[in-house]
Order: C-alpha cells, then sequence, then structure tokens
C-alpha cells in the first residue's frame, strides 16, 4: 500500500475529493478509509484541514487539484450551501475540461437530484463492495469490461476481497 502523506505536508495531488452534508461523515469516513486501503488518495477535510487554514480556500484548491470529485448523494446533500456550491464546483470543471470529472456516488435513502439525472451512478446502497470495485477500477484505470469480467466470477465482502479482485485484473 502507498504512503500517503496528509494535510499541509502533502506533496501529491489527491486522486479524489468527496462531498459531502457534513450529516454524513461517518459514511464519508468509512468510504475515504475503504478507498485509502485500495491504494487510492482521499482528500477528506477531517483529513487534511490543519487549524488557521481557510476552509474556503483549501476546498476550493482541494477541488482543483484533485482528479476526481465524488459527490456523496444522500438525503442531506442537496439541503446545505457548502455542497451546492461543491457540485457547482465541480460541474463547471467538467465542462472546462470536457472530461469526466464528477463521481455520483448514491448512498442511504437517497433520490438522484435533478442535476444528475442523465450521469451514470455508481449505487452503494445495494452492493457497496461491488460499488467500491468499480469506482477503483475507474481511478487506477481498470476497464469496465474487465472490472464486470472479474465481478462476474467472484463478488467482494470485505475491503480484503476488493484488494484481492483488483490484484488480480491488474
Amino acid at each position: 500500500m502507498m504512503k500517503i502523506e496528509r494535510g499541509a505536508r502533502r506533496t501529491a495531488k489527491p486522486d479524489i475529493f468527496i462531498s459531502h452534508s457534513s450529516k454524513d461523515k461517518k459514511s464519508a469516513v468509512h468510504l475515504a478509509k475503504v478507498l485509502n486501503f485500495c491504494s487510492v488518495d482521499v482528500w477528506l477535510d477531517d483529513w487534511e484541514l490543519e487549524v488557521g487554514q481557510s476552509l474556503t480556500d483549501e476546498i476550493s484548491k482541494a477541488m482543483d487539484e484533485s482528479r476526481y470529485i465524488a459527490i456523496l448523494i444522500t438525503e442531506n446533500y442537496n439541503k446545505t450551501v457548502w455542497t451546492k456550491a461543491e457540485y457547482k464546483k465541480a460541474l463547471a470543471r467538467e465542462q472546462k475540461e470536457q472530461r469526466t470529472v464528477m463521481l455520483p456516488l448514491v448512498i442511504g435513502e437517497a433520490v438522484v437530484p435533478d442535476f444528475l439525472e442523465d450521469k451514470i451512478y455508481i449505487d452503494l446502497r445495494k452492493d457497496f463492495y461491488k460499488g467500491v470495485v468499480h469506482l477503483v477500477g475507474m481511478i487506477h484505470g481498470i476497464s469496465r469490461f474487465r472490472i464486470s469480467e472479474a465481478l462476474n466470477d467472484y463478488e467482494p465482502q470485505n475491503v480484503g476481497d476488493i484488494w484481492r479482485l483488483l490484484q488480480s485484473i491488474g
């Protein structure tokens, strides 16, 4: 597993920024830990922000530097000013860069909001570990075909299974 620097000492640009409602902190931290275990460098506010830093500046910088921005869609996501600003920033970046930047991830009792209705999303409600395999595979550049074939042969039941499955396909 790779060593990831956190906070002001960060030496690499993150693979993914997790945009989430503060009411969903527990789910965001759980997902971030699983992704870290799978060698995905996650930017999560609780892990990165240090006393005295500007919340607005640091989040904006992290969103600009991260390869992807995960939108953790829950029943709480679209109810705060912060999350609305974050998804608007992600959409603007996606349009500017003309590539997929925003990765919608659905958890809990969420209804997919209108601004994401035409996007393919990963549903972590039904099979969390299978969804994580798809997400990690995308971030690491493994083809959807290879991931689908591997998942047809074996369904992961825990984080260790995800790691073994991904190692077996590349």
